[in-house]
């Protein structure tokens, strides 16, 4: 999904569609996720390595396990 978004070529809701047939769904419940939660988790900073701390914009890093 994240690659598919960082291209600019797909909107959310195509996105929302390709992951529905790749059976993206909800842990517990196992309905399909809505589209409203693709895009807000599309668009999470933490998502892309950033974080918010006190309204700047820091980049993560991942440590090794």
């Amino acid at each position: 999904m994240f690659e598919r978004y960082a291209t600019g070529q797909y909107p959310v809701r195509e996105i929302t569609q390709l992951a529905r047939t790749e059976d993206l769904a909800f842990r517990k419940t196992r309905n399909s996720v809505p589209q409203s939660s693709v895009h807000k988790m599309l668009r999470n900073r933490i998502h892309m390595g950033d974080f918010v701390w006190n309204e700047k914009v820091y980049q993560g890093a991942m440590s090794p396990s």
